[in-house]
């Protein structure tokens, strides 16, 4: 299948073997991405892609539209360009530029890979409008930093029912196949490589652990500053176990690095959001009903068909780099109800990384996080896509 009008340009790269391996975006703690590539419960008690408006685009504020509903597109055509690391978490991106969503609302959306760790200020800049993330602890501090430049404006990727999400606990394979650790309470004091402590992977590693009785201070996370390097450690020995998310989780045991003890934990929670510039969600509200109800109907198919459909299964292996087999055998994330956020799950978030060790959040009181999501953009899109 050819993947149409793709424009891929590497800003910084990062790969271990014959995959090409992406670091989460902003908020998930990894400094780089590579094009295309891949990635984002609580012990008491998560990537992405960035739409950013093109230097070459006009970015003049589109005609308002006279009322939503099923036959609604934006008055005039209009352009963004779109940040992503490859991750399995934005298949709705992907699925929605090569099946012709977005231009069926008259948006035409370009794809570029970007530096993650510049997502959050550029978004403050308004220089990208809107990134898929987990909720980590950098992500909360931007909020408390500047609480006037972002929205949380959707839901994207949920854990399935059956708990398998998209992080996971890989054991090195010649400790798993010496049988000293084939389960997680096997982790008890040994080195757990993490790219970040307190990254988007954090609440969800912390659920795995405690899924085998374990907390954080039960093993020793060793912080390696990005997800290849992680994988990296793995390769040289230097570490025992290690926290990534797919598709990097497949990919170091299809290369036989690690095996699996966990990836099971906290059914039904929501994984990723949509985070926007907070002018660019509201004074350009068209453009972001546009770009939603493009993402909602991605999500749909995804949902419905699954990521192995005829259709789907090419554009995402296309982007990821994930071979048919890869993408068959690892476990695939589902996407949110028409994309509603739960609050309630955004709050479990917050809490954990307050109640974190060593402090990660420069606040100490709750943020009132119920500010910081617009409902309206999502609604909106609903009114022209229908509710499921």
């Amino acid at each position: 299948m050819a993947l149409s009008r793709r424009r891929f340009v590497t800003r910084s790269a990062a790969t271990l073997g014959a995959a090409a391996l992406a670091g989460v975006l902003a908020a998930c703690g990894a400094p780089t991405a590579t094009a295309p590539a891949r990635p984002a419960a609580s012990p008491q008690p998560v990537t992405p892609a960035a739409a950013v408006t093109s230097p070459s685009i006009a970015t003049g504020a589109t005609t308002a539209a006279s009322g939503y509903g099923p036959d609604w597109k934006l008055a005039a055509p209009a352009r963004i360009a779109v940040i992503h690391s490859g991750a399995l978490i934005q298949a709705p991106l992907f699925v929605a530029r090569e099946r012709g969503l977005f231009e069926r609302f008259n948006l035409d959306v370009s794809l570029e890979t970007g530096n993650a760790a510049e997502v959050g200020p550029l978004m403050a800049r308004g220089e990208i409008k809107a990134v898929a993330t987990g909720l980590s602890a950098a992500t909360l501090n931007l909020v408390d930093r500047d609480p006037n430049a972002y929205l949380f404006i959707a839901a994207n990727s949920v854990i399935p029912p059956d708990g398998v999400g998209s992080v996971g606990l890989l054991a090195r394979k010649d400790l798993y196949d010496s049988g000293q650790i084939t389960t997680v309470a096997d982790l008890k004091g040994r080195r757990l490589g993490v790219a970040a402590l307190w990254d988007g992977l954090a609440y969800s590693t912390g659920a795995l652990l405690q899924e085998g009785g374990l907390g954080f201070g039960d093993v020793e996370r060793v912080e390696l500053g990005s997800y290849p390097a992680v994988l990296a450690a793995l390769k040289g020995e230097s570490i025992e176990a290690a926290a990534v998310f797919e598709p990097l989780l497949s990919a170091a045991v299809a290369q036989g690095l690690g095996v699996v003890v966990s990836q099971k934990a906290a059914p039904g929670l929501q994984e990723t959001f949509l985070w926007a510039n907070r002018d660019w969600a509201t004074q350009e509200r068209d453009q972001a009903v546009a770009f939603l109800a493009g993402i909602v109907l991605a999500q749909r198919e995804l949902n419905g068909k699954g990521f192995l459909d005829s259709q789907l299964a090419p554009i995402v292996e296309g982007y990821t780099k994930l071979t048919a087999g890869q993408l068959q055998q690892m476990a695939k994330p589902a996407f949110a109800r028409n994309a509603e956020i739960n609050a309630a799950d955004m709050a479990r978030y917050q809490d954990f990384f307050l109640a974190a060790p060593g402090k990660p959040l420069g606040y100490a009181q709750p943020l009132d996080l119920g500010a910081q999501v617009d409902r309206a953009a999502i609604a909106s899109a609903l009114q022209v896509v229908g509710r499921e």
